[in-house]
């Protein structure tokens, strides 16, 4: 008969009652899109550091999609709006 053993790493600390794990909040890596994760050591929570194309709590959201100048769409008749690709994100073009 095979027995397998699970280890878990648990750790008592001086002046805490209890058992504490040692593992992370970054640990179940809950940062997105190539995202750096850092656990805050003050209010036992994470923060990801986004690139520059993303936002979000966990950097789920690329920026351009939020800042879409074509929704809801803004031409009149009907026509077909592209954003245009410029320095100004807001800039867009009817046809």
């Amino acid at each position: 008969m095979k027995f397998s053993t699970a280890i878990a790493l648990w750790v008592l600390l001086p002046g805490l009652s209890g058992i504490h794990s040692l593992k992370t909040k970054c640990a179940d890596e809950p940062c997105e899109n190539g995202a750096a994760c850092a656990d805050s050591q003050s209010d036992n929570t994470y923060y990801c550091f986004c690139p520059a194309e993303f936002t979000g709590r966990n950097c789920e959201t690329r920026i351009e999609e939020m800042n879409n100048p074509c929704d809801p769409n803004p031409c009149p008749d009907s026509q077909t709006c592209f954003r245009s690709s410029g320095t100004n994100s807001n800039a867009y073009i009817c046809y």
